[in-house]
């Protein structure tokens, strides 16, 4: 029943983005859309778009929903570099329960925000088999971990 109901706010929230393409051109704006629709369907407390800028092989933040959503879109990540650059080399999505004892995390965001980044899930984002950037969204609220419910959801956004 819990996977029938995910289903259903998936399916409502990708028509909802769905009506959005068909009224703005504006990308910020649907982007911002996508992340709070995302967000909403796998209970998550922040959420994050990051493009990637080819020349400079690096990933910025271009939406950003959460408590330092103004603070965090100074700050740049590296290809290859924490989760989110991790993600965006290799093409695979990551569920991570505990980031303190991942290998691949950065925490100076974290530092220099003073967020608490427990557990994410990160996909890339593809378009025609190019990595155009990552998604990901960041603590699952009730203390609860995500799981690959979440992780098929937040790809269908992607």
């Amino acid at each position: 029943m819990k996977k029938l109901k995910m289903q259903v706010l998936q399916l409502n929230a990708l028509n909802k983005i769905s009506s959005e393409l068909t009224r703005t051109a504006d990308l910020d704006v649907l982007l911002n859309k996508i992340i709070e629709y995302a967000a909403m369907i796998v209970k998550a407390e922040a959420a994050s778009i990051l493009l990637l800028d080819k020349e400079k092989n690096e990933l910025y933040f271009k939406a950003s929903l959460g408590k330092k959503s103004r603070e965090i879109k100074k700050y740049k990540v590296k290809v290859g570099e924490g989760i989110a650059g991790w993600v965006a080399e290799k093409g695979k999505s990551l569920i991570i329960d505990d980031v303190t004892k991942d290998f691949r995390w950065a925490k100076k965001i974290d530092t220099s925000t003073k967020f608490k980044t427990k557990s994410l899930i990160c996909v890339p984002l593809i378009l025609d088999e190019e990595i155009m950037g990552v998604m990901e969204v960041i603590n699952k609220k009730n203390e609860e971990c995500f799981d690959k419910n979440d992780e098929v959801a937040l790809n269908s956004f992607a």
